[in-house]
């Protein structure tokens, strides 16, 4: 096993990070996680040697009696595990097994049936209805929407290319029909060129992830939606689809998810198996009915 210092371990795990191309916001994410880290090292621990599951262990302590929100805990915590298994597959962090402790599963706030209704049927193609209308209809995150260009909407094939997901890959996801006008009808009213950018600031420029947030809660507050944030469209587009019938796996292609852990949580929230077996079993439909078996 080759022995590193923890700043050569920390430089070449955001170098890594920026070839495998992840979002401009998840290596931020990282950078903040991995500074506390490296801020509550024990001044012994200079060399990735000293980097042992006792330690990381020493670390969840810490951090549990630090930070309240579980949520948090672990938010904290992932991204050190990331950096110790990178250490782990370079060769210069023993192998051990890193367990986090369970967050909280929340459930998210969403957008009515009536407020999805009023997003889809909109009859205006300004650029907040369309964007609106593509996070509801897609689920995309806000720097994939934020980085999409006019020759990324496939028109011929109802599709949309996704070049900026948060795991650094690319994927191809299919529109509906509906959706493919009404995006082509605003591009052409607009007089796009194939190169734009879909969506501009009022600059020309492309959105922050603040400014395109301002603008959203804005527009949604003309709507009288009671609402803020973006994510409230991956949540809403997610609850529909798992409400549908949609399998854990095929939501998780979806919604661009590595793996169907997170799918599975829609699932078991939204998914109508739940509810289907409630309303048949539960004791206001069967209780005192009498086996309608007869015997033999």
């Amino acid at each position: 096993m080759k022995k590193l210092k923890i700043t050569e371990l920390v430089k070449r795990f955001e170098r890594d990070n920026e070839i495998k191309q992840l979002a401009e916001a998840t290596q931020a994410y990282y950078r903040v996680a991995i500074n506390y880290f490296c801020e509550w090292l024990p001044k012994s621990v200079r060399t990735t040697a000293k980097l042992t599951q006792t330690l990381f262990e020493d670390y969840i302590y810490y951090v549990v009696k630090r930070v309240e929100n579980r949520t948090s805990q672990t938010t904290y915590l992932r991204a050190i595990r990331r950096l110790y298994n990178y250490g782990i597959e370079i060769g210069a962090v023993a192998p051990c097994k890193l367990k986090l402790p369970k967050g909280t599963r929340t459930v998210k706030p969403t957008f009515t049936d009536e407020e999805v209704k009023r997003i889809l049927t909109a009859r205006t193609n300004g650029k907040a209805d369309i964007i609106a209308l593509l996070l509801i209809t897609t689920g995309i995150r806000s720097e994939t929407l934020r980085s999409l260009t006019v020759a990324d909407v496939v028109e011929a094939d109802n599709a949309i290319i996704l070049r900026h997901l948060k795991n650094g890959k690319q994927a191809v996801l299919p529109l509906p029909e509906a959706v493919t006008r009404r995006v082509m009808r605003y591009i052409r009213a607009n007089e796009k060129q194939s190169a734009d950018l879909l969506f501009v600031n009022s600059r020309g420029g492309k959105y922050s992830r603040n400014g395109l947030y301002e603008y959203l809660v804005k527009w949604m507050k003309r709507k009288g939606f009671e609402h803020k944030g973006i994510h409230i469209f991956r949540h809403t587009y997610a609850k529909l689809l798992a409400r549908a019938g949609c399998p854990s796996i095929t939501l998780a292609r979806c919604l661009t998810h590595s793996t169907v852990t997170q799918s599975e949580h829609y699932v078991n929230l939204y998914g109508n198996e739940l509810r289907n077996a409630c309303e048949r079993y539960n004791p206001v439909v069967t209780f005192g009915k009498k086996d309608k078996k007869k015997p033999r």
